[in-house]
This record gives structure tokens, C-alpha cells and sequence, in this order.
């Protein structure tokens, strides 16, 4: 099974390691670079001028090429080529000017500085690096950093207390492990061999400004045109969407309909209880033609695959939603579906943090700073869903941080960080490219300009009402939880609760959390699995028991094999 994967040595000493195979070697740096090839552009991984000896490699997509070969003249359709081309003429700030979702590696002789660069919003993998005293190692994956080094298998214990206060990531450069660090979103890392530094630097990208009156004709249409773009290089033209009752894929599937008469796929995972989207979609799929239609649903003994989410995730991310993309990874593969359009960040590009929230994730006080972040509906949390808080203040009390941690400044959103990590990643570990095309800097700068006008995506859902016939729209449901986690951690219970006896987890949590959680683990359902998860990332890539399988992109291990041996 193919899967994107970039990975590299630079070696302080002109030597590099030897043991590791690179595709491609210099005196002083090693680079691999493979890739899930579905686009008429991105053939080769990697792209050599000669003359300068300058080396890129790329893994994801470019969706601006036609606009990036017309500006600057370039002839060659190589997306990693037009990288290259940037390169030459403009150096790594050249690089902004692209849009997709990717990772970028430069290996330039000239100067011997290596490069490693982003997408605006992040990529759908993470770039994790480590020094030591003869160079530094990078890599899209956890797993083949640990193969390429020698780090000492161990847990970043402040970087572990963010983690449990913020849930989702954590939001800095900080990992998991002991001596690794990641790329942040808006930043890239230039390695001086001749120097011997690592340097991390702020990307600044270039910001399109629109009028009031072209970002209301323009808040839609700019989506489909990059639906219609990323489409037109996509070398099958039988496309695939996922398929929700909601606003964001419904434009996907109609856009993608007008654009072939070829059959289209469209997938679809019922969430369990009120989660059950697929009655709407099988109503909305009554007005189309050629369309063929995956579905599953989320059963409770999904929870015996979690060492194989784990694995995939490598503890870059954590959300108790993830089940639902792992199953619908599990379809992709299944169908041979190697790359998908899916409507991640859409929210998060239509409506932009405010102005409020900005300044209010600067504020030293954490229950201030949530309470003013939250607002409204903190308060409501309280009223009526009073266990949130309790969990809220329970995450506080372990992961023990002072407040000059909250004040720290975060430049780039945290969520289209995690949403773009947990679908590329799980996607990635079924050999599936996920295509984001609501990533637009056409589509954002509009919505930044409307602002409040565009509270909850107001004018946007106007426009698709204007759009798409009635007959669809009437079926379109408000999307909120996509799975019911809280079901399977209540179906599952026995077996997550053994992970809190484990030795590990003994050693880590204090004997009062422990018993809290037991008392109430459906209340305190979200923790309960972070707390597994954790587990098993202590297991998997720690305990050194399963090292001899990093090569693999899924490993066969259930849960209860786990606790057992």
C-alpha cells in the first residue's frame, strides 16, 4: 500500500548515516519522499536542477498550478518541479506563493542550508525532527524518525500536561516524545550544515484583498472553483466525496456531479444514535444519477481497532471522533478509493476567529481565558450539560500548568490544525490522499471580509440555498457530533477502565483522578479514552515491544491482545 511519506538525515559531518536508504543522497543529506500519485501533476517525488544543485521533494498536492505555470511561465506540469522553479527564482519565501496541502523539502548545495516548509494552514501529516551531535533526522512519521535514530524512548511530561488540557494537540512545537519536535503551522525550518543550526522561521503569506461586494459574489463561487481545480488534475475522473446531511459536502457532491457524467462515489459512516445521517443522504441521493453509495456504521467493537487508529496517529492528535474516520478510511480501502474530497475546515475558513477570541487566548488566567473563548455557550455547558465542566476541571487539576503557558501566542487556528492531522493521517494509513478544498486564500480572504456578515456561515448557506435545488436543501440537517463516542465508551467501559491499572497509567495519574474517572467513566467518557490512547502510545512506541513492525502502515494488534500480553 503506497502512503506519503517524507523523510531525511542532514549530517553535520558530511557523512550520512548509512545504515538508513535514501532515495536520494548528497555528501552531507539523505532524502526519501513517496507518494499517494493520483494527480496528473504529481509523478515524481522529486525534482534536481543540475547547474545548482538544488534537491526538492514534496508530498501532497499544489492546488494553484495552472495559475503558478501562467504567472511565472513555467513549462513543466511537475507539481514538485514548480516548487523548484519558485525556488530558483524567489528562494524559500518563493514557496508561499503556492496553495494546497503539503510538505515541502529543499536541499540546496549552494549555500548547504536544507529546508523544510508548509502549506499556509498546516499539512495533513505532521514534520517531526530531532538533533543530536552529527546532524538532525526529519520525518512525516513517527514511526521512521525513531528507525533513523537513536532518541531515548521516553514521554515529554510538560508537553503530556498540554496535551490533557488541551484535548485535541498541543499547540506549540512540543510532542509526545522526549526529543522531538514538530513544525508548526506558518512556520518553516532552515538547517545550516556548514553552521550546524536549526532555525525556526515565520512564513508570511500573501494575503488577497476583495471588496465587500466581490466577497459576496465570490464566498461560494470561489469554493466550487477550487473543487472544479483540484478535480481537472485528479488522473481519475471517477471522483469520491464523503457525503454528510450537511452543508459543505452537499456542495462537494453537486459541484463534482456538473463537473462528469462518470460515476461518482459517495461515503457515508452513520455515528450511532442521533448520529445517523444516512437517512438524509439517502434522500438527497434520490435527485442524482450515477452515483454510487458507501455506508457503514460505527459498531460498538470498533474500540478493539483502537491500537490500530494509535498506530496511524502516532499521538500527533487526539479526538473522541476519530473512530468515524478511521471506519471511513476502513471503506477507501476496501473500494479502492485513493483520494477523497472532504469538507474538514470549512467552518473553520467560512466563519474566522474573531478579533475577541484573538486577544482572549493571550489572557495569563486559564478559567478567565476559557470562559471568555467560549462565552455563550460555556455558560450553557454549565446549565445543562454540567459534566463537561467537571471533565473541564478535572484536565485543569492534571495537567497542572502554570498560567504563562495559556499566554502564550498561538498564530495559526488550532482546530484546522488537528482536523487536517486526524483526516490525513487515518487517511494516510489506508493509502487515501484527502483533498481539502475549502483551504481556499480566495474562499478566506472573502470570508474575512464579510465578518459578522457571515456569522455561522449565514450568507454562504443563503447561497447554497440559491444554488442547489430545493429539493436537496430541504434534507440538509445542522451537523454537530459526528459519531457517539459516549455510547462506545459506555459499551466498551470494562475494557478502557483496565488501561487505569496498567502499570503506566498507575504511575502517571494520581490514585484520586483514577478513582473519579472510575466512578463515572461515562461522564467523564472523553478522558477515559485519552487515557487509553495514551496507553497505547506508551506501548506501541515506547515500551520497544513492537519496534521490529514500524515499517508498516496498520499493524494487526486488537485491543484486548494489548491488555493480555
Amino acid at each position: 500500500m503506497m502512503q506519503n511519506l517524507l523523510y531525511g538525515r542532514i549530517s553535520w559531518n558530511a557523512s550520512v548515516n548509512s545504515s538508513i536508504q535514501h532515495q536520494w543522497t548528497n555528501s552531507w543529506y539523505g532524502l526519501t519522499a513517496q507518494r499517494i500519485s493520483v494527480f496528473d501533476s504529481d509523478g515524481e517525488a522529486f525534482w534536481h536542477h543540475a547547474e545548482t544543485g538544488v534537491t526538492c521533494a514534496m508530498v501532497g498536492y499544489l492546488s494553484n498550478i495552472d495559475d503558478l505555470r501562467t504567472r511565472h511561465g513555467i513549462e513543466s506540469s511537475d507539481d514538485v518541479a514548480i516548487v523548484g522553479h519558485l525556488y530558483l527564482a524567489n528562494g524559500i519565501d518563493g514557496l508561499t506563493e503556492c496553495e494546497g496541502v503539503f510538505l515541502i523539502a529543499v536541499c540546496d548545495d549552494r549555500t548547504r542550508i536544507a529546508y523544510l516548509a508548509q502549506s499556509e494552514y498546516g499539512a495533513s501529516l505532521p514534520m517531526y525532527y530531532a538533533s543530536d551531535a552529527s546532524g538532525v533526522s526529519f520525518s512525516s512519521s513517527l514511526k521512521h524518525l525513531f528507525k533513523q535514530t537513536s532518541l531515548p524512548r521516553a514521554l515529554n511530561e510538560h508537553a503530556l500536561k498540554e496535551w490533557l488540557h488541551f484535548e485535541h494537540v498541543i499547540p506549540n512545537a512540543s510532542t509526545l516524545w522526549e526529543g522531538v519536535k514538530k513544525l508548526e503551522p506558518r512556520t518553516y525550518l532552515a538547517i545550516d550544515c556548514e553552521k550546524r543550526t536549526v532555525s525556526v522561521k515565520s512564513h508570511d503569506f500573501p494575503t488577497i484583498s476583495v471588496s465587500i461586494s466581490v466577497a459576496k459574489q465570490e464566498l461560494l463561487s470561489s469554493v466550487i472553483a477550487n473543487i472544479q481545480g483540484i478535480a481537472r488534475h485528479l488522473r481519475q475522473h471517477e471522483f469520491a466525496t464523503t457525503l454528510t446531511a450537511g452543508w459543505d459536502t452537499n456542495v462537494m457532491l453537486f459541484t463534482l456531479r456538473r463537473l462528469t457524467d462518470a460515476p461518482i462515489t459517495a461515503i457515508t459512516i452513520d455515528g450511532g444514535n442521533a448520529h445517523n445521517e444516512l437517512p438524509a443522504t439517502r434522500e438527497i441521493l434520490q435527485h442524482y444519477t450515477q452515483v454510487r453509495h458507501l455506508s457503514s456504521t460505527i459498531q460498538p467493537d470498533i474500540i478493539d481497532a483502537l491500537p490500530n487508529m494509535v498506530w496511524m496517529l502516532e499521538g500527533a492528535v487526539f479526538e473522541n471522533g476519530f473512530s468515524l474516520r478511521y471506519e471511513l478510511g476502513s471503506l477507501f480501502a476496501q473500494h479502492d478509493v485513493h483520494a477523497v474530497f472532504v469538507g474538514a475546515c470549512a467552518d473553520q475558513i467560512m466563519y474566522p476567529q474573531t478579533i475577541f477570541k484573538r486577544i482572549a487566548r493571550r489572557i495569563p488566567d486559564v478559567w478567565l481565558k476559557e470562559a471568555m473563548i467560549s462565552g455563550s455557550q460555556r455558560l450553557k455547558d454549565v446549565i445543562l450539560k454540567p459534566e463537561r465542566w467537571e471533565e473541564r476541571a478535572l484536565r485543569h487539576q492534571l495537567s497542572q500548568l502554570s498560567s504563562s503557558v495559556y499566554s502564550q501566542h498561538v498564530t495559526y487556528h488550532v482546530d484546522m490544525e488537528f482536523l487536517l492531522k486526524m483526516h490525513g493521517l487515518l487517511f494516510n494509513g489506508f493509502g487515501t490522499q484527502p483533498l481539502f478544498p475549502f483551504l481556499s486564500r480566495r474562499t478566506a480572504a472573502c470570508a474575512r471580509v464579510l465578518g459578522m456578515a457571515n456569522r455561522k456561515k449565514r450568507l454562504y448557506k443563503a447561497q447554497i440555498r440559491a444554488t442547489l435545488p430545493p429539493a436537496i436543501t430541504q434534507y440538509f440537517l445542522k451537523s454537530g457530533a459526528v459519531v457517539d463516542t459516549r455510547g462506545l465508551v459506555a459499551a466498551n467501559q470494562t475494557l478502557l477502565l483496565r488501561t487505569l491499572h496498567t502499570p503506566f497509567l498507575r504511575s502517571l495519574l494520581p490514585e484520586s483522578a483514577r478513582q473519579i474517572i472510575e466512578r463515572q467513566p461515562v461522564t467523564y467518557y472523553k478522558l477515559l479514552l485519552q487515557c487509553a490512547y495514551l496507553f497505547l502510545c506508551y506501548e506501541l512506541f515506547i515500551s520497544g515491544r513492537f519496534d521490529d513492525q514500524f515499517e508498516r502502515s496498520q499493524i494487526n494488534l486488537s485491543f484486548k491482545q494489548v491488555l493480555t500480553t
